[in-house]
């Protein structure tokens, strides 16, 4: 008796994979597998002109175009926009747009540089004499991002590793545990945190960096908002700025361009000491995307090249817990941007709603948020607990890699001994 299944497959490679298994001929599979990957495109603030044009165009070829009534009846004289079709309804639309007036022309090449963006899955991000292979195409696997808090009032460790000689003995022992990045800050960005001086970041900051400069065989970043520190910071041997503020300082564009340091860019709502007093949006994802999308385009404008730069959504930094937790689930959305994606769930008070405890205790709750994230589309996680993560970023690596369609992972097929 045949007993139909649904297929849960995601990725290209994966329906190549299932049709392949069916025995269709290779060039079939080419053109099957665009029309068996759905995508959800949004477009904002359409003439309602256009998005008629946009809808009926989508129509023709099997698509379809969800837009506001009101615009439906011309009572509205703008709408957002929701496309929906197979990659091979979206390649049609391109071409077919192209002739189109209005401006859907236009629209028709930005919709092709969105999903060629979103498609890409490999980076390589120089950072001084490292070169960090970014990304999970391919054989790829997620990259881990060491903290070291210099500071008294961190909310996970705060003092825990002030003084000079332990934050330098925690540099090195996180590296040995398999961080692939060092980030180091000397200022608590905790919520409430009324911020340090510059003078007093460096010099919590600069007797570490002078103790691990050259020691280590990773990169190593420094957490900072402070164009001083960050010149100071990469001179003693850091090569990539972390800057929760989003670059939302030029003095700090024109220091990251001149340093040539990789960057990530993150998005905060407000600042440390406001960020929690009630934050609010219409719409997340749509904010954060244009956030990220606009400090990198000043960037790059300020002459940071693209190829440095990563991004990350700033989990807690003006959010409440169910934002958080709804960014882990829409992460796969920030591969627009194009660039790398960092997150940072470690040990943070999203998770200690749910388990309770103190950040020291939300080790558990940590790697149930970093597998999520790794499966929704991290490319770097920010952790404390390297030793407990790299293992819980080496099985999630695992389920990526077979999604992906690259083989059995990097497991294989042997069993343990």
């Amino acid at each position: 008796m045949c007993r139909p299944r649904v297929l849960s497959t995601r990725e290209s490679d994966e329906i190549a994979g299932e049709l392949a298994k069916v025995g269709v001929h290779p060039g079939g599979i080419e053109k099957l597998v665009p029309k068996g990957v759905v995508r959800l495109v949004k477009v904002r603030r359409l003439p309602a002109a256009a998005a008629h044009i946009l809808k009926q165009t989508m129509l023709s070829i099997g698509g379809d175009v969800g837009v506001s009534y009101g615009s439906l009846t011309m009572h509205d004289a703008t709408t957002d926009a929701i496309i929906l079709g197979t990659e091979t309804h979206f390649r049609r639309l391109i071409e077919n747009l192209k002739p189109q007036p209005l401006n859907l022309r236009e629209l028709s090449e930005e919709i092709e540089k969105a999903l060629a963006r979103f498609n890409r899955r490999r980076f390589r991000v120089a950072a001084g004499k490292h070169v960090l292979d970014v990304g999970r195409g391919s054989g790829g696997r997620t990259l881990l991002m060491g903290i070291v808090n210099v500071t008294p009032d961190s909310f996970s460790d705060g003092g825990e590793f002030f003084g000079p000689d332990r934050a330098a003995e925690r540099c090195f022992q996180l590296a040995e545990e398999g961080a692939d990045i060092i980030d180091v800050g000397g200022e608590s960005s905790r919520p409430g945190s009324e911020g340090v001086s510059a003078e007093e970041e460096l010099r919590r900051v600069m007797p570490v960096l002078e103790k691990v400069s050259g020691k280590l065989d990773v990169p190593v970043s420094i957490d900072t908002v402070k164009p001083q520190v960050a010149r100071e910071a990469v001179a003693a041997g850091a090569s990539i700025v972390n800057d929760i503020s989003g670059l939302d300082n030029e003095e700090m564009i024109a220091a990251v361009a001149e340093l040539g340091a990789a960057v990530v860019i993150m998005h905060i709502k407000g600042t440390p000491r406001t960020m929690q007093a009630n934050p609010h949006y219409d719409d997340l994802m749509t904010e954060i995307i244009d956030f990220l999308a606009e400090r990198m385009e000043a960037a790059v404008r300020g002459g940071v090249p693209e190829e440095k730069i990563l991004v990350d959504p700033g989990i807690g930094f003006g959010k409440t817990a169910d934002d958080n937790y709804r960014i882990i689930h829409r992460l796969e959305e920030l591969r627009c941007v194009g660039r790398p994606i960092v997150v940072g769930p470690s040990r943070k008070s999203f998770i200690g709603k749910v388990v309770k405890g103190t950040p020291r205790e939300r080790v558990f709750g940590t790697a149930a948020a970093v597998a999520l994230c790794i499966e929704n589309g991290a490319d770097v996680l920010r952790v404390h607990d390297v030793r407990q993560m790299k293992e819980v970023a080496a099985v999630a690596d695992e389920f990526v890699a077979l999604r992906a369609g690259t083989g059995e992972g990097h497991a294989g097929t042997e069993e343990p001994k």
